[in-house]
């Protein structure tokens, strides 16, 4: 019997096939079902949206499935089912709800921005609290993940921005730009997917279960606040609330790998819960990898002290000239030019300045103490470098068996990390031959 995360990823695979250029998607999707959060998918009509809900559906065992395509004039009756009339002669206002919306597992609402009023304050209630008003009764709904579509974003000033708020993963897709991948929908089989392994209603269950005992470990919540001080510097702010959910997602993420606490690269799914308009994904996605991808990274820290050093050092540095004729040094604070005549103090023989004759110089004690400075700069340098390597090689097993999170570019960025590092290193060594040529 296959475990929940080779199921999942046999999943995955199968899907990934079918819908091709929604890879992000597909995965993003069938998170937000084992979380029981609702996804929101901005895009044009035509891209395997209800598709991809109805394929989501046949995943889980003897799950129910309900779609329906809102319009301004959607009434109650077409989305939480009929009032039945016998109830209706005993005075009571009862539908009947059986195929329709409260009795679905797996729910995908096209143009979901087109709720009216008529409709909205149950399907709040029904989102949120996974109840519905059913005559005298409130009755607990099976509900387990709602897939929103539209193509524009809610209007402002309507209503719709707590509506908006409850999908916590929010998504945008376009059409198939891949030629290849296009032929495939077209003429292939593309679309064609049907279940080998399913889900059962318990092993979700097991999951909501697991959730509670996964931690957030210390250097994890550290990189959760950076990102969130970096995004209120930029005035990216999200609610408490979706913060609170959004960490929730993350131990789900962490939960269906069999994982005991929620690691950095779980972190980068912030980047689909956490904007508010689609203009700002770019900019947040970044503002997380950055951080994700950075560690640590003491790069910058280690440059400034280089640099201060470097400064200190030029300051003490003081020019020392030999006297061609008795050969002592003497020390003169003047700006040297060739030719400037000067007088030996010890042996009071004049001379003309040649460049031969001068060099630098500092008290010794001073030298000693910036060649430690710069040794032990060095190991702090070397030791960086060798966490930096180590990250990269640890994340790139992460990612490899990650099956939530792709197409991020952090094993590019600790590359370039360590090419700085590397500067660095010549930037100590030309300093260090520097240093030695100080009489």
């Amino acid at each position: 019997m296959s475990t929940l995360y080779e199921k999942l990823r046999n999943t995955i695979k199968a899907l990934t096939e079918s819908f091709v250029e929604r890879e992000e998607l597909v995965r993003l999707a069938l998170l937000a079902v084992l979380a029981r959060e609702h996804i929101v998918i901005l895009g044009p009509p035509g891209t395997a949206k209800s598709l991809l809900a109805r394929k989501l559906c046949s995943i889980i065992n003897d799950g129910l499935y309900f779609d329906y395509l809102l319009t301004r004039f959607t009434t109650p009756d077409e989305l939480f089912g009929p009032l039945s009339v016998k109830s209706l002669e005993e005075d009571q206002y009862i539908r009947k709800v059986e195929q329709y919306f409260p009795s679905a597992h797996i729910a995908f609402l096209d143009e979901i921005f087109k709720a009216n009023s008529s409709i909205l304050n149950s399907l709040l209630t029904l989102i949120n609290e996974r109840k519905f008003h059913n005559g005298s009764q409130f009755i607990d709904v099976p509900l387990i993940s709602i897939i929103g579509a539209s193509n524009e974003m809610p209007e402002e000033d309507v209503g719709l921005e707590a509506l908006y708020d409850r999908f916590l993963v929010r998504f945008t897709v376009d059409y198939v730009k891949n030629e290849n991948n296009f032929k495939m929908i077209a003429f292939g089989s593309a679309g064609e997917f049907q279940p080998e392994e399913f889900l059962t209603v318990k092993e979700l269950e097991k999951i909501r279960k697991k959730i509670k005992s996964i931690k957030i470990p210390s250097e994890v919540q550290k990189v959760i606040l950076d990102i969130r001080e970096k995004m209120r510097e930029e005035a990216l702010v999200a609610s408490d609330r979706r913060w609170k959910q959004a960490i929730n997602f993350l131990k789900t993420s962490a939960a269906t790998m069999n994982k005991k606490k929620v690691s950095d690269i779980d972190v980068i799914l912030l980047r689909y819960l956490l904007w508010e308009k689609p203009e700002q994904q770019k900019r947040i996605g970044q503002i997380i990898e950055d951080r994700v991808g950075s560690g640590d990274n003491r790069s910058s820290e280690i440059k400034q002290k280089l640099m201060d050093t470097k400064e200190i050092f030029n300051e003490m540095l003081v020019d020392k000239i030999t006297c061609p004729h008795c050969k002592e040094f003497f020390q003169e604070s003047e700006f040297h030019r060739r030719g400037d005549q000067y007088t030996c103090p010890e042996c009071k023989k004049k001379f003309r300045y040649d460049s031969e004759y001068k060099c630098r110089t500092m008290p010794s004690t001073q030298l000693e103490f910036t060649k430690k400075q710069v040794e032990e700069f060095e190991k702090e340098l070397q030791s960086s470098r060798d966490e930096v390597k180590k990250r990269r090689r640890t994340i790139e097993d992460q990612l490899e068996e990650h099956l939530w999170v792709i197409n991020v570019d952090l094993v590019q960025q600790l590359d370039s990390e360590i090419g700085v590092l590397s500067e660095l290193q010549n930037e100590f060594n030309d300093f260090k031959e520097e240093l030695e040529k100080i009489n």
